[in-house]
């Protein structure tokens, strides 16, 4: 591992998300409430320092085309954290405590949406803002965004890019990575930019309506009011909401190809996972609805219907909006919950979770091994979407999903040891491993996680960024051998050796 090929790196894209980070000085500029710019400013400013810092000690290094994808994935891991930590700064203003800030923080960027917020009136409306926009910021993912305008990653950018895209597969719209990076941005903005119209339309209000966009886009979560979305009392903007989260857990890739494209228009419902997503989604919802409608006696069919398809998709697509206390919903209705939980959107989209194209391998593997019974000396291929899938990213998949599941009993059972509570413990552990925020019992969608204690809420922080990245770059990180190959070589001799492999 070459050390300073990491701190340059880091060095370029902090130097440009330090400017990205000026966006929270906006809302006090048209408030005209000039004091409460300090907290943005001094976050900006710092992560701009630290970027020329990092820069000015990796100045022997002259180009990133020959990083290794082991190094770009450690990147991509490092960048989420040292930039969660500068996203922390503002809430340090307000009085949150540095485990509070950045477990705000890398919930925001990390799309979870889980919150120690507890007294919504306690806060100016920036804070509300800086929340949203850091879901917007994390969902696009802040590799990819920057890879698109940064000239000094080059050819370095392709593992970039593949090493932040969630997935398991590499798919790219053409051959030059920073343009299908800015082409997956421009799908993201305009969808972004169409709700919020939509939402101004429905008397949503500007304020509230940019962060409704942000937050559902990234597929996060933060709201600005206690009860989420149904203080605004409006089922049309529930449903322009359900819409758009749907949209947003979704493969980018394929929605270009629908909005843009005449060639590849009809490659999205041709896909398998796109198909496997919406008819779980449907029949889901419609389970719930049934399950309302027969223990929810007071519940209308209208409400019930927005009820359920609105709660489905925003478990399923991992965004965690809140509309009705579900924690006061019967076990029925609780189960299909549960189950929307354990799905995550598609591969390509900003959403979080195990992913539809992992639950669709997994399916095949199962088909395919008591095939293999019946007709032990037959080969079958898996194939996904008609094409048979390699043996390498198949066993990628299969290792996926067991590490995730492993992680996910270590943590649950920690947690649980620790508070004493095990629905707070399994599913607490469920949402944050997978970006969904809201859980059950203290967690609930009008709970916080405020009261945790602060083991939990640590072991929490790293499951939303090990969810976030999908589990592989972090266990790279904490891997002895990427950090050096031979106990003997001392970290100063390393670091004189200006990049070089130890």
């Amino acid at each position: 591992m070459r050390l300073l090929y990491l701190v340059r790196s880091l060095g370029y894209l902090l130097r440009i998300l330090s400017v990205a980070m000026f966006a929270g000085c906006l809302v006090p500029l048209i408030d005209r409430d000039y004091s409460d710019i300090l907290p943005y400013l001094t976050a900006s400013v710092a992560c701009l320092l630290c970027g020329f810092f990092f820069l000015f000690v990796s100045r022997r290094i002259k180009t990133l085309d020959d990083i290794r994808k082991v190094e770009s994935l450690s990147v991509v891991a490092l960048i989420w954290i040292v930039y969660g930590f500068f996203c922390a700064v503002p809430f340090l203003f307000y009085g949150f405590t540095f485990t509070d800030a950045v477990f705000e923080s890398i919930s925001g960027l990390t799309t979870t949406g889980a919150s120690v917020i507890v007294d919504y009136d306690a806060y100016p409306k920036s804070v509300y803002f800086w929340r949203a926009y850091m879901h917007w910021l994390g969902g696009i993912g802040i590799v990819v965004l920057f890879v698109g305008v940064l000239p000094q990653f080059s050819v370095a950018g392709r593992q970039l890019f593949f090493a932040e895209t969630t997935g398991p597969t590499e798919e790219k719209l053409t051959p030059r990575i920073r343009q299908t990076a800015t082409l997956l941005f421009s799908v993201y903005g305009l969808l972004t930019a169409v709700e919020l119209f939509l939402l101004l339309v429905s008397g949503i209000p500007l304020f509230d309506a940019v962060c409704i966009s942000f937050s559902t886009m990234g597929t996060g979560g933060f709201a600005t009011y206690p009860d989420g979305l149904n203080a605004y009392r409006s089922v049309p903007v529930i449903w322009i909401v359900t819409v758009f989260m749907f949209l947003a857990g979704s493969n980018l890739s394929l929605l270009y190809c629908l909005f843009f494209t005449k060639k590849r228009r009809w490659d999205i419902f041709k896909n398998s996972e796109f198909r496997l997503y919406v008819t779980v989604t449907l029949v889901l919802s419609v389970g719930l609805l049934l399950s309302l409608l027969f223990h929810q006696k007071a519940m209308s069919f209208k409400d019930a219907s927005a009820n359920a398809f609105f709660h489905i998709v925003t478990l399923m697509t991992t965004t965690g909006f809140s509309y009705a206390d579900f924690e006061l919903w019967d076990a029925t209705s609780k189960m299909f919950l549960l189950l929307a939980m354990l799905t995550g959107g598609c591969a390509g989209s900003t959403a979080g979770g195990i992913k539809f194209v992992r639950i669709l391998f997994l399916f095949k593997l199962i088909a395919r091994e008591l095939k293999q019974m019946i007709h032990p000396n037959a080969v079958i291929p898996i194939k996904v979407n008609g094409k048979p899938l390699p043996d390498q990213v198949a066993r990628q998949m299969a290792s996926f999903i067991l590490l995730y599941f492993l992680f996910y009993l270590f943590s649950a059972v920690i947690v649980t040891a620790v508070e004493g509570d095990m629905t707070v413990g399994f599913t607490g552990s469920l949402v944050t491993l997978g970006n969904i925020g809201p859980g059950f019992g203290e967690i609930g969608p009008y709970g916080s996680y405020a009261d945790l204690l602060l083991p939990t809420k640590i072991l929490f922080i790293f499951n939303m960024l090990m969810g976030r990245l999908e589990l592989i770059p972090f266990m790279i990180l904490i891997y002895p051998e990427f950090w050096l190959r031979s106990r003997k070589v001392s970290w100063i001799r390393y670091l004189k050796r200006n990049g070089s492999e130890t």
